[in-house]
């Protein structure tokens, strides 16, 4: 499941316009998560599951009711027990199926459903060795609205209502991590895996998508339906279970002769090749670098609404609706696909044991989907990635230090955090960095043979590995997985001419509390000397603090440490001192430390000076980096100096599309000329050049005049594209634009991706306080919002004092269960009624 890009979506926000907003949000989400779901009381130990049987087959039958939302269903799990004499079967059944009666090789059986247990006595001893047929028949009841059934998670419906009249009718199963139980009686634990078969009645114009192969799709011209039937001949976890069905687009390809999909709600299909076009190329990399084909029989990518990020189902993946066209530039969701896609073989091939164990999933897909980024778009691609992970993972420790493994929790969903996806991925790529290309894939091979279609814990992951490299990992596994923290280090460096050598000193000073360690690792300095060549030296930490002596008969210019960002780490001060930085800016290998020189220059500087300026010149004549040349000009423009604008028209027409946006928005900086307004209007009045400089265009036409801008945002907001919007929306402020507000209310609808209607509401926060329109618009946001969202949305009500708010913040305070929200509704209501 690829849930984290929420929160990396919110710290990518939060480093800009809406640094405000989100500190109130960041603080509201603390109050309600204050402690740690990792310590007592909260958290309380999770063994594997135990099983009495084990099921070899489940069949799902379903006839879909739609003007009810329900389906009258049957499952059936073909399953032998573990135990001599078995008397009574417990599956897992949500409280709410409606159980109509029970079979066992087709004699009644008594049975009881108590929440969400449904046990069946047997009408005879049942014997191990021996395959028995345990069938269910059920009513799945309809949910009142959209959503899950009397809002459980498992078994979705979407479709048009007062808020999306546009939508077509849609359901969708979402199983992690043990909801599946709720649309269908099963044994709901990743650690027994079976084969799997859907047989789903719909409308004669649906589609329904499932795991494995198509093996029939039936239509009744009577009863204008038709029936697909879905198999699954290898063995999957229940959780992995999947349905996708509705008035659906579709487009088919291939690959290697394994077909293809790819579904969308209707309406959406123009947009599914440039969102997930890259599959054929994301199958191939994973395929030839872990010398291991795709293991299944077709694979599908099912766009469906209010899902976030997407889900890994065998065969099968879910993701959310928010598509993209090739205005959006070169397939922007390849990390949330290629995420999903590693899953086929990590956590659907081999599935984790228990969540204790669920980075073996989650941590590998995040890193390979690194990997990928680095396959398809290059090295700073792969950097960029990984100092995602480091910002998330680092940003989560202010609230608690785990290990990656533990079986001390409190619920299994507090598990999807950063230290699985980021922590995990970032170990990952430390290994792979450690052992070699060649040894890593060797051993994640001979790791995938082991245990295909099986389930694996950490320790058999090490094992594996060890085994077939011959290299004892236990160490590696036990300091970075089994046990909390990271090394935050601190370092400084002379150098000694008498003995011609490079003293770095090095500390570790992380905290030494709740089992973090001192680190025995290695890391490796990187010299750089004043012709620019770099000599990379590795040195062994084991102490709290060492000094290294590392020969060199020249002294350097700037020493890094860890200069291309394997180690993961905390650094919180660059000790580089003026006279490094230039060589720093201009040498490091990796984008990260360049960029960071820079900002380190500007930062010192305050801005440019005539020193500096001619440095940032000369640097962006020679920078490769899109990222570092983006923030040169943006420093270089923050000068507003006239002569620089040939330079800013000539970087606004680059082939790189994050200097080309920088650049044009630098042009708005300066007053402006008949041809910097000329490029500007072009650009921003375009229907075919991507939405970034679109946006940016208007941004800098807005810059010269607010009011002669208007028109062209008027266009463009037309078009009701969630990413040209959301530049729209960057590039404007109610401040000078209050003409603006329609197009921000229209983006306030729930229509819109969440991102999309979270800036709206930052914008709405610029009109007044009495602004009728923007107070009902705002108030309108707080149904169906995401958790973090209604936070912002009451505290504004609140701030803002609109009394019409009142019944619904009311309401919400009655229906809701966070402590925090309803502390922030109180509030909110006394500040409406003091």
């Amino acid at each position: 499941m690829y849930c984290s890009r929420i929160a990396r979506t919110l710290l990518l926000l939060s480093l800009s316009a809406c640094t405000l907003l989100l500190a109130k949000t960041a603080f509201a989400q603390f109050q309600f998560f204050r402690g740690s779901p990792f310590s007592a009381p909260a958290a309380v130990m999770h063994t594997t599951r135990q099983r009495s049987y084990h099921v070899q087959h489940l069949k799902v039958v379903l006839n879909i009711q739609p003007k009810t939302h329900s389906a009258l269903c049957s499952a059936t799990n073909t399953l032998t027990p573990l135990r001599t004499h078995l008397l009574m079967i417990e599956l897992d059944a949500g409280a709410s199926l409606q159980i109509q009666d029970c079979f066992i090789d087709g004699l009644r059986a008594l049975y009881v459903h108590n929440k969400a247990k449904l046990d069946i006595t047997a009408p005879f001893p049942l014997k191990t060795g021996h395959w028995y047929k345990v069938k269910v028949n059920y009513l799945l009841p309809g949910p009142t609205g959209r959503g899950g059934v009397n809002g459980s998670e498992g078994f979705n419906w979407a479709g048009p209502d007062k808020q999306h009249p546009k939508r077509v009718p849609q359901f969708y199963t979402q199983g992690e991590t043990e909801y599946n139980h709720n649309w269908v009686p099963c044994y709901d634990f990743p650690n027994d895996k079976c084969t799997t078969e859907t047989i789903t009645t719909v409308p004669e114009n649906w589609l329904v998508i499932g795991n494995g192969t198509l093996v029939q799709n039936i239509p009744h011209p009577a009863q204008h339906t038709r029936t697909y039937h879905w198999v699954m001949n290898q063995p999957q976890s229940t959780y992995l279970l999947s349905l996708d069905g509705g008035l659906l687009s579709l487009r088919k390809g291939e690959w290697r002769g394994i077909p293809l999909y790819y579904t969308a709600p209707k309406g959406q299909g123009k947009d599914l090749l440039p969102s997930y076009g890259n599959l054929p190329d994301e199958l191939s990399f994973f395929s030839d670098i872990l010398n291991y084909k795709f293991a299944w029989p077709k694979y599908a990518e099912d766009a469906v609404y209010d899902f976030n990020g997407g889900m890994e189902n065998v065969s099968a993946t879910t993701l959310d609706n928010h598509l993209n066209d090739y205005r959006s530039g070169t397939y922007p969701l390849s990390s949330l696909t290629s995420h999903e896609l590693a899953h086929q073989w990590f956590g659907d091939l081999i599935t984790c044991q228990n969540w204790g164990n669920i980075w073996l999933n989650e941590g590998f897909a995040n890193f390979f989907d690194a990997l990928y980024l680095n396959h398809a778009f290059g090295r700073n691609a792969f950097l960029a990635e990984k100092e995602s992970f480091l910002r998330g993972y680092l940003f989560e420790t202010h609230r608690y230090e785990r290990p990656i493994v533990t079986e001390f929790y409190a619920r299994p969903s507090v598990m999807f955090d950063a230290t699985t996806y980021d922590k995990g991925a970032l170990v990952l790529a430390m290994l792979y960095h450690r052992l070699g290309h060649k040894v890593f894939f060797k051993a994640l091979h001979n790791y995938l043979k082991e245990y295909q279609y099986k389930n694996a814990n950490t320790l058999e992951l090490q094992q594996s590995m060890s085994a077939s490299t011959g290299i004892n990992l236990a160490n590696f596994f036990h300091q970075w997985v089994f046990e909390p923290g990271h090394p935050v280090l601190n370092m400084t460096w002379s150098y000694q001419p008498d003995t011609h050598t490079v003293q770095a000193d090095i500390q570790q000073k992380q905290k030494l509390i709740n089992g973090v360690p001192v680190f025995h690792t290695p890391v490796t300095l990187g010299l750089i000397f004043p012709n620019g060549s770099i000599k990379k030296i590795d040195v062994y930490l084991k102490e709290q603090t060492q000094s290294f002596q590392v020969p060199s008969s020249v002294q350097p210019a700037a020493v890094l440490l860890d200069p291309d960002h394997w180690l993961l780490k905390e650094v919180p001060h660059l000790h580089w001192s003026a006279q490094e930085l230039p060589y720093i800016l201009h040498y490091a290998p990796a984008y990260l430390d360049r960029i960071a020189a820079a900002q380190k220059i500007t930062a010192e500087h305050n801005g440019l000076n005539n020193q500096t300026e001619p440095l940032f010149l000369a640097q962006l004549s020679r920078e490769q980096s899109g990222r570092v040349a983006a923030y040169l000009i943006q420093q270089l423009a923050a000068l507003k100096d006239p002569h620089l604008q040939p330079l800013f028209l000539t970087q606004a027409r680059s082939r790189s599309l994050r200097r080309s946006t920088a650049a044009i928005e630098a042009l708005g900086k300066l007053l402006p000329n008949s041809s910097a307004v000329k490029l500007v209007k072009s650009i921003a009045a375009s229907n075919t050049l991507p939405y970034q400089q679109v946006g940016a265009a208007i941004g800098s036409l807005v810059a010269f005049n607010p009011n002669n801008a208007l028109p062209v945002i008027q266009q463009q907001a037309a078009h009701n594209n969630p990413t040209l919007t959301e530049s729209i929306l960057r590039a404007i402020s109610l401040k000078t634009l209050p003409a603006a507000e329609p197009i921000v209310i229209n983006a306030a609808s729930q229509n819109t991706p969440f991102f999309v209607r979270y800036l709206a509401l930052i914008k709405l926060r610029q009109t007044p306080d009495t602004d009728a329109a923007a107070n009902s618009c705002i108030l309108s946001m707080l149904k169906g919002a995401p958790g973090f969202m209604q936070m912002q949305i009451v505290n504004t009500l609140g701030e803002r004092k609109v009394s019409s708010a009142l019944p619904a913040l009311k309401n919400l305070l009655n229906s809701t269960k966070n402590p925090g929200l309803k502390n922030a509704i109180t509030g909110a209501i006394k500040n409406i009624v003091p």
